[in-house]
């Protein structure tokens, strides 16, 4: 084995490591986080559009009080 040669090899099988773990957790964000986050951000707009339609409503309200009668 020439010098050098033995850490050379450790050096490899250590990168080997690191981007086998960088794969794994790539695939753990893809496979569980993003999907929550994506299911966490449909709520929330779900949630949103349900106060802004509540909104919506009561400025109808407003509005509609705020017409001069026709009579």
């Amino acid at each position: 084995m020439r010098p050098g040669q033995e850490t050379m090899e450790k050096l490899e099988d250590v990168v080997r490591a690191l981007e086998e773990e960088a794969r794994r957790v790539r695939d753990l964000f893809e496979s569980e986080v993003l999907p929550q986050s994506r299911r966490a951000a449909a709520e929330l707009l779900r949630s949103a559009s349900q106060r802004l339609s509540e909104l919506a409503a009561q400025l109808d309200a407003i509005a509609g009080r705020d017409r001069p009668s026709s009579h």
